[in-house]
């Protein structure tokens, strides 16, 4: 497998999405060989949406992973995405937690964002999941092939392709 390589003029200054930690391994069926887990954001992109010129995205390719006790902060610190005890969360700039997966004390240690476009939380060593998006395969592979992004306006969106029309799944946590 290869790595897409999209080339775009960025409009603005870059943000910085913060992470802290590593993950381990990773299962073989969710990322290829080489687009392993990066333990970070990485492979991403700052656009301005298409359908909405005042919210930004800082979108993210397939395998990226969050470990419990980490956390992602969103375009310029508007909010967070944690997993604490095993429950991934949205949370605004005061620390209040805006929408969860529900699943505190299940044993999730690692989210991962697949290749095949589903955001799955995982037991210790991606052993079991325990909660996933439900965004397996919904967009074509080839051609739409699936973004994870977090916004300004405080969403966490999986889309279909780059353009970012096409949204699959979101917390929909806008405006919090």
């Amino acid at each position: 497998m290869f790595r897409r390589v999209i080339i775009t003029v960025l409009v603005a200054a870059a943000s910085v999405l913060f992470v802290t930690g590593p993950a381990q391994a990773f299962p073989a069926t969710a990322c290829d060989r080489t687009a392993g887990p990066e333990g970070r954001p990485g492979d991403y992109k700052d656009y301005t949406s298409p359908l909405d010129r005042t919210v930004w995205t800082h979108n993210m390719y397939a395998c990226q992973w969050l470990d419990n006790g980490k956390s992602w902060t969103f375009y310029k610190g508007t909010a967070t995405l944690r997993m604490v005890n095993g429950d991934l969360g949205v949370y605004n700039k005061a620390g209040v937690r805006k929408w969860h997966t529900n699943t505190a004390g299940s044993g999730a240690t690692q989210m991962l964002f697949q290749q095949d476009g589903n955001l799955v939380l995982y037991t210790s060593g991606y052993g079991r999941a325990v909660w996933s998006s439900g965004t397996y395969n919904k967009c074509d592979r080839y051609s739409e092939f699936p973004i994870l992004a977090t916004q300004s306006d405080n969403n966490l969106v999986i889309y279909c392709g780059i353009a970012g029309t096409k949204a699959i799944w979101a917390t929909h946590t806008a405006g919090i």
